[in-house]
């Protein structure tokens, strides 16, 4: 998918609420699931039970805008790119590769 044909944010952030609860993998094939909570916090789910830590919109919003300087191979490149560019680093970037990179949300 080219740059310019991309979504807005707001159009991935509106897939990840609809397919909250759904199976997703993390890239070294670990399954969770997740919920958006209030204040568009979302719980990661693994083995049935929440883990503690929460990610908010804005470290989904980070990595997309990073996606459309081109393809990040991993979820270990995130907070390399974070810190590159000046920026905060993600929380979760091992859930957020995951969902942002599933088909469901980013076609390709």
């Amino acid at each position: 998918m080219s740059v310019q044909s991309w979504p807005p944010f707001a159009t991935i952030w509106n897939r990840i609420c609809a397919l909250q609860g759904q199976p997703f993998r993390t890239k070294r094939g670990l399954p969770f699931t997740y919920k958006v909570g209030s204040e568009n916090t979302v719980w990661v789910y693994r083995g049935g039970r929440r883990i503690n830590q929460s990610l908010i919109m804005s470290n989904f919003s980070q990595v997309y805008s990073m996606m459309q300087g081109g393809p990040i191979s991993g979820p270990g490149l995130i907070n390399q790119l974070a810190i590159a560019r000046g920026e905060s680093q993600v929380r979760g970037t091992s859930y957020v590769w995951a969902i942002l990179y599933d088909p469901r949300v980013l076609p390709s």
